[in-house]
């Protein structure tokens, strides 16, 4: 049943899935592809493996870096409580997704799971095991809602599928082959693994392969092809580069299953690996038995390494390990992969090829100089501040990599290193004068051209160079001509990324250059340029691009040109044909600043040719615009299989009526991504968006896969009877920040500001018997002042300026609200209080007042409201920085009020609230007392109360979990008492409305929330009754519905305003079956629903029973697409539901119900979706009633 405890604990816990099975079995694989697949639906999102011999500091590193999408410069300071108190801050208030790979033991995962904070926002977990009592211990616990999935093994037609394909390239295997084939798979056992590893012993000869890196650990690819070549496994062949050869070695490892590739770029090229434990048990008992490798990790001593010992991996201790310092047996290392700190300085090493002493700070390098051998150095995340200037004895260095430590210049003896073909390094660097010497150098990144004046004259002796990458954030105009210069001497080069913030690289528009072996090319802002939703919301579609046109030299020269990525201020019709002649373009990232008020077509053949194939070779398409506006044609992109669109629905509703692109002509295509912008949109225009796309992407034959997500949601315009505001988003200083109100009537336009407000400078009033504009200016955090308005018309012969001194602070807002010249509740004055005076009252005081002190040291920073001829409605922004209840700086609340008459005693909590758990009111003609218990942010209850008196009846209001008060308004006015009391109070949440408790009589009050704010507290005065209330508010609810409530609407209630609320707790998925009883009216309302789990709910009836009942049952494809009634009044009440009819996607209709009578009303819905469920108001009778939408 509905009201069963378990149910709602249920909706709250963290939803988790264990994957269970034997090494092999395609554990990882299906995590995978279940991330890939959904880690776009999360605000964040991570994948990590843990492995047998776990370095749980390292996992819960990679964690703390994915989650929050920061690179930080070194953990080995850092203790676990440390990151996992790190990574908890950061997962607190954010839906996120995590995958925790090959868990071997419950200590382990009894650690890991620390990490993982319920919050309530639909977050969910992956993990695998091999173990089922790892996996019981994931699911089977208070904090969770789990579920293990046990994976089989393959079928045994499946079997011979996998195998068949992997050696034949077919589905049939040769009769001569078969009895071999069914003994191999018998000794498989179903497990995928071991049949694409024989599989590709099969198709190729068996090649015995090394390596010294711990299991699941993350491979980097050019990092393992450039120590190779350290190594002096790949020898160079005229007319061949080492690197494209070691690829090739690379790519041959994935073929054979040895390796298994990881970030897949869009062209499907691994841009790293990692190797499965079963096979890295064969490689390492293979190592040892050939003395390729020797691993320390403090589990056995230095008397049992070999006498010689050619390469050294130092892994997974806690401590660190200390060696001798003469021994003979290291003195035959050619490669040391350094995790920790080896007690033995460096020059015992004598031979030593390739060193990596990434993420280890603590090894001394200053006699780094004497590894004459040395080929292959990473410092790369360590804390090393400087390199020594012996550095320039390297004379065979190929790589050196210092990317992400604290090396602020590189010595000038770097210069030396003559056979360096690598140099990796932050814009932060200062490279020194000579560099040109370095005529071996491959790669150069990233540099920043402002900290290297002569870089573009060097660049141009760097005959071999093949990748640059550069940060243009200064720039001179006389330095134009050698920068063009420059990149076309240089003939080899294959990659190339130009960075420039703020820098219009325009200069380069009309450039002929002939760069034949360009293969991809990126000119953006900066490396996240390619995710608006990454940036600053106010920045994302104004951001600066460094072209305003497709630049000449990019056509279809570019023989060898297969990436893309490009930022542009205009595009046009002619740039898509130049595009589309790019003979090998495959990935093409474009991205267009301006809102093109015109579509362009995307047509099948070249402009040049008509017989030729416009984008012959291009597979991913991903498109950034505010407006959608490009349409696809017969034969478009015959190749296409990703296309990814990114725009503003706001934008695009301006300038095109649908959102119809074509998506049928796309022949290839496999998967489309739509990322909307939600901001300032209508709710019913997203909904109907939602369903226009899926629409389009149905009609393409191939049934592509549909990945749709929706951002900035809160800030859509809910209200489809308004218009939608001109503000824009506030920038992220708003943290912090309350927004009550607004007070006065509902006409005007809506007005706020851009900028989140930080002090108030002064305020202009224009006024006569009413207010009849408003403005003010204010500083922000940066202390950039702003003005806003005037809103309002141009009357009022009073003009009142109030000019706040730098430690004045306005603490008091008050007035009137009320008729003028015709016009209903406009604000028709206005008083001012700060620390120090009063000002006004501006206008005449007529009509309803209302007032919002603010207390505790807060103040009031800025204004919102409505205006048209006059000012309309007035609220606030609140900062409650100053001397506000803080709770170890991570509380902060806003006190407004309290409201209502000056007896009683003062009444107040001691402890922080963060969420309210539930309210008792005692009233009758007026409330006699207050009592609510809440949860403080550490998750403590208290209870508060009893404020006030017995006297009336009580009423306990409980409220969900995930639900919130949003305002918060009474009545204030005397009885039998020397001064006011609160005579009525009514709760308004985000799921309904409870009240009016006592009675409406006196003058009213209101504390109404705007944004993602809640009400989590009172406060006011008290005797025999409560004389005065006032509100704690916090800025962030802090509360999300679960992934299932996505796509869910909820509509109405549609009656009258009084009886009890009723609604369900857990989010329907599917309605079942629905019972009336009715008579001259809807006495009771009863229905079963599925909820996402496939579990039954069966809710109601609520009111009381009738004359006749009747039930619906819908079929298992049947479903109600709309439902209306009318509700008017009946007996003593003035409003309840007098009649209900629906109609089923079938097009079957049942009812009415009732006699009917009054008002009409229908539920509001547009585009395909169903209804699943109901809510409303009961007493005698069904007094109001809201039906859950959800879109299909």
């Amino acid at each position: 049943m509905e009201g069963d405890q378990g149910a709602v604990m249920m909706r709250r816990k963290l939803k988790l899935i264990a994957i269970v099975g034997p090494g092999g079995i395609g554990k990882t694989t299906l995590a995978n592809l279940v991330y890939q697949k959904l880690h776009g639906q999360f605000e964040c999102q991570a994948f990590v493996s843990v492995s047998q011999k776990p370095n749980v500091k390292a996992v819960l590193s990679s964690i703390l870096c994915q989650v929050s999408q920061l690179k930080y410069e070194n953990f080995s300071s850092w203790g676990e409580k440390e990151i996992i108190d790190k990574i908890r801050d950061v997962l607190k208030d954010i839906r996120y997704f995590i995958i925790i790979d090959d868990i071997w033991d419950k200590p382990t995962w009894q650690l890991l799971k620390c990490v993982l904070i319920d919050n309530d926002h639909g977050s969910k977990i992956i993990t695998t095991t091999r173990n089922m009592d790892v996996a019981k211990l994931c699911c089977y616990s208070d904090d969770v809602d789990g579920t293990i999935q046990i994976q089989q093994p393959l079928s045994v037609a499946d079997s011979e599928k996998l195998l068949y394909h992997k050696v034949f390239h077919n589905e049939r295997c040769p009769p001569q082959l078969q009895g071999i084939s069914q003994k191999i798979l018998k000794r498989c056992g179903g497990l995928p693994l071991a049949i694409i590893t024989i599989a590709s012993l099969f198709a190729n000869r068996q090649t015995q392969t090394e390596d010294h890196w711990n299991s699941d650990y993350i491979i980097d690819r050019d990092d393992l092809i450039w120590r190779w070549i350290a190594e002096g496994f790949i020898q160079p062949k005229q007319g061949t580069i080492l690197y494209e050869k070691g690829e090739r070695y690379f790519d041959e490892l994935i073929n054979r299953n040895l390796i298994q590739p990881i970030c897949i770029d869009v062209h499907g090229k691994a841009q790293a690996c990692r190797v499965h434990d079963t096979i890295l048990e064969f490689i390492a008992g293979l190592s040892i038995e050939e003395n390729f490798v020797a691993i320390l990790n403090g589990q056995c001593s230095t008397s049992d390494l070999p006498k010689r010992i050619y390469r050294l991996s130092l892994q997974n201790s806690k401590d660190d390990i200390t060696i001798p310092d003469a021994t003979e047996r290291f003195s035959h290392v050619r490669s040391l992969w350094q995790g920790i700190d080896l007690k033995m300085p460096l020059s015992g090493f004598r031979v030593l090829r390739a060193l990596d002493l990434g993420d280890c700070s603590s090894q001394n390098i200053d006699n780094i100089g004497n590894l004459v051998h040395l080929r292959y150095l990473r410092l790369r995340g360590t804390h090393y501040n400087k390199l020594p200037k012996e550095i320039g004895n390297l004379r065979f260095l190929q790589t050196l990599d210092i990317k992400r430590t604290r090396i602020k210049e590189l010595p000038s003896t770097v210069v030396h290193l003559t056979q360096l073909m690598r140099l990796m390094v932050d814009t932060w660097t200062k490279l020194p004068n000579g560099i040109g010497n370095m005529e071996c150098l491959e790669q150069l990144s990233e540099i920043d051209t402002s900290m290297y004046p002569s870089l573009m004259k060097e660049l141009s002796d760097l005959p071999n160079l093949r990748v640059l990458e550069i940060l243009i954030s200064t720039w001179e105009q006389n330095k134009e001509e050698q920068f063009l210069d420059c990149l076309g001497s240089m003939k080899k080069l294959q990659i190339v990324h130009i960075f420039a913030p703020d820098i219009s690289l325009d200069f380069m528009l009309n450039k002929d250059w002939t760069l034949h072996e360009l293969q991809k090319l990126t000119v953006g802002v900066r490396r996240e340029s390619e995710d608006i939703f990454k940036l600053n919301p106010l920045s994302g579609w104004a951001e600066f691009s460094p072209f305003s046109i497709l630049p000449r030299w990019i056509n279809s020269s570019l023989t060898n040109l297969s990436y893309l990525s490009i930022i542009v201020k205009k595009l046009q019709q002619k740039d898509l044909g130049v595009l589309g002649d790019l003979p090998a373009l495959c990935s093409l990232y474009l991205s267009v600043t301006g809102a093109l008020k015109e579509r362009l077509m995307i047509i099948g053949h070249s402009r040049g040719n008509g017989q030729a194939i416009a984008f012959q070779c291009l597979a991913n398409f991903n498109f950034t615009s505010p407006a959608m506006m490009l349409v696809f044609r017969h034969g478009a992109m015959q190749r296409l299989q990703m296309l990814s669109f990114c725009f503003q629905l706001k934008e695009t509703k301006v300038f095109h009526s649908d959102l119809d692109m074509g998506l049928e002509n796309l022949t290839s295509l496999k998967t489309v991504h739509f990322r909307i912008d939600c901001r300032y949109a209508r709710l019913w225009e997203v909904q109907a968006a939602e369903v226009a796309l899926r629409n389009a992407t149905n009609l393409n034959l191939n049934s592509p896969t549909l990945d749709l997500s929706k951002h900035f949601e809160r800030l859509m315009y809910w209200d489809g009877m308004e218009e939608i505001p001109e503000m824009k988003i506030f920038k992220e200083e708003n943290v912090g920040i309350v927004k009550i109100g607004p007070w006065g009537g509902n006409r005007g336009r809506r007005y706020d500001i851009e900028v989140a407000p930080h002090h108030l400078e002064s305020i202009r009033v224009h006024s006569d018997l009413a207010v009849h504009s408003f403005e003010f200016e204010y500083s922000d955090r940066n202390g950039q002042k702003h003005v806003a308005g005037p809103w309002g018309g141009y009357g009022g012969s009073n003009v009142h300026m109030i000019q706040l001194e730098s430690s004045e602070v306005l603490v008091e807002v008050s007035g009137t609200f009320g008729r003028f010249a015709g016009f209903q509740n406009i604000i028709t004055s206005l008083t001012f209080v700060t620390n120090t005076q009063s000002y006004g009252p501006f206008g005449q005081r007529e009509g309803t007042p209302f007032h919002i002190p603010v207390q505790c040291g807060g103040r009031i920073v800025g204004f919102f409201g409505r205006a048209g001829w006059c000012f309309d409605a007035i609220g606030i922004y609140v900062n409650p920085d100053l001397q506000t209840i803080k709770d170890k700086g991570k509380v902060v609340l806003a006190k407004i009020g309290p409201c209502g008459g000056k007896g009683g005693e003062a009444c107040d909590i001691m402890v922080p609230p963060h969420h309210l758990e539930s309210v008792t009111i005692c009233s009758n003609i007026v409330i006699h007392s207050l009592t609510f218990s809440y949860n403080d942010h550490n998750g403590d209850h208290h209870l508060a109360g009893l404020w006030g008196s017995h006297g009336g009846s009580n009423q306990t209001i409980q409220f969900g979990p995930s639900e919130f008060i949003t305002r918060v308004y009474g009545t204030i006015g005397s009885y039998n008492t020397p001064s006011d009391v609160v005579t009525s109070i009514t709760l308004v949440t985000n799921a309904g409305c409870y009240g009016p408790f006592g009675q409406e009589n006196g003058i009213p009050f209101d504390f109404p929330v705007q944004g993602n704010g809640s009400i989590v507290g009172f406060f006011g005065h008290a005797n025999l009754y409560v004389d005065a209330i006032g509100v704690y508010v916090t800025p962030s609810m802090g509360i999300r519905r679960e992934e299932e409530n996505v796509g869910l609407t909820k509509i109405g209630p549609f009656g009258r305003r009084g009886g009890n609320p009723f609604d369900i707790k857990v989010t329907p998925h599917q309605l079942e079956s629905i019972t009336i009883s009715s008579n001259i009216v809807i006495n009771s309302l009863a229905f079963s629903y599925i909820s996402h789990d496939k579990q039954q709910h069966i809710v109601g009836p609520w009111g009381s029973g009738g004359e006749s009942n009747y039930t619906i049952q819908l079929g298992p494809s049947e479903f109600f697409v709309k439902v209306s009634g009318t509700f008017g009044p009946f007996g003593e009440f003035p409003n309840v539901i007098t009649s209900l009819t629906f109609v089923t996607n079938t097009h079957h209709q049942y009812g009415p119900f009732g006699q009917g009578g009054g008002t009409p009303f229908h539920a509001p819905m547009s585009g395909n979706g169903s209804i699943v469920g109901f809510f409303g108001r009961e007493g005698l009778c069904i007094e109001a009633v809201g039906f859950y939408f959800c879109a299909l």
